[in-house]
């Protein structure tokens, strides 16, 4: 019998939180990040540096909110493997 697949877990919080930005950002229609960058005030390099986990770049605070707008997060994503 083989062993179930291990799903790999985020290093930090930060790392954490980028997959789930990430994650939720793919299931946006297209031109989310265009329309990110817009709102942010910054160019779209920035959003795959805020949403890319390899990237240490930190999601500015001031972001946040705007980021939530945006993307719409809702209460049905599923983000049990990082908590």
């Amino acid at each position: 019998m083989t062993e179930p697949a291990l799903q790999s877990q985020p290093a930090s919080p930060l790392e954490a939180y980028k997959e789930i930005l990430q994650k939720v950002i793919e299931t946006r229609p297209s031109g989310t990040r265009q329309r990110l960058a817009e709102g942010l005030g910054k160019n779209r390099s920035f959003i795959s540096q805020i949403t890319n986990p390899a990237y240490p770049t930190p999601v500015p605070v001031q972001h946040l909110e705007i980021i939530f707008h945006i993307c719409h997060f809702t209460n049905g994503l599923e983000i049990t493997n990082y908590c």
